[in-house]
């Protein structure tokens, strides 16, 4: 199944996520909970220069180097660490200049995230996102700096609770009464190694047989 892409609009003259490259009226941040991967799709929105009113357009992939993503708590705090980062990102690679995206996965399933939710009442810290252009020299320049909360997931492996009159099923049993069920017709097996097949029946006049297929 083909990967399933966040995109993300970034006007970099309001500083705020916009629904498209000619379209500026402001879209809701992206949904961020911890412990997902999302993939995301960044389109960075530029004004056209000596435009009034300001028209728009998009960052395009050989105008720059590359990308930086970052999320963290307290730019100022004391370790001064983003609790996640995504520095490689892949441009569109496409001639067309309204195609003009990078793409990466966001890890929002880091220790340093967790740690945020510090008691087991927190259900959302905010964190800054904050994203640089990489020049064709080398050099960084932050061109989106943003205050975003971070969910905590209703769904995690730590609360999944088989619902009530089910209990969970061991490899064992279910292999005991795999065993002890009553078979009708032909049981074909086949060897893992070298794929050799076999088949295993119970003939009309009630004799058994074991037949090599290959």
């Amino acid at each position: 199944m083909a990967a399933q892409f966040v995109d993300i609009f970034i006007n970099t003259f309001y500083q705020q996520f916009v629904q498209s490259a000619t379209n500026s009226q402001v879209k809701p941040a992206p949904l961020m909970v911890l412990g997902d991967t999302p993939n995301w799709r960044i389109w960075i929105v530029v004004p056209i220069p000596n435009t009034n009113p300001p028209q728009y357009q998009l960052l395009q992939n050989n105008a720059v180097g590359g990308l930086q993503v970052a999320l963290c708590s307290d730019p100022r705090g004391s370790a001064e660490v983003p609790q996640t980062q995504q520095y490689v990102w892949t441009p569109s690679g496409s001639s067309d200049p309204n195609q003009q995206y990078w793409t990466a996965t966001i890890a929002l399933n880091t220790v340093a995230l967790s740690a945020l939710f510090t008691t087991g009442t927190t259900s959302q810290v905010n964190v800054w996102l904050e994203v640089k252009v990489i020049s064709l020299g080398g050099f960084p320049t932050t061109i989106f700096q943003i205050k975003l909360p971070i969910q905590y997931a209703v769904i995690t492996p730590a609360n999944l609770i088989v619902p009530a009159g089910q209990t969970p099923l061991s490899l064992e049993e279910a292999m005991a009464i795999f065993l002890k069920r009553r078979i009708i017709g032909p049981v074909n097996i086949v060897d893992p190694v070298n794929n050799h097949e076999a088949v295993l029946y119970v003939a009309p006049d009630g004799s058994t047989h074991f037949d090599q297929l290959k």
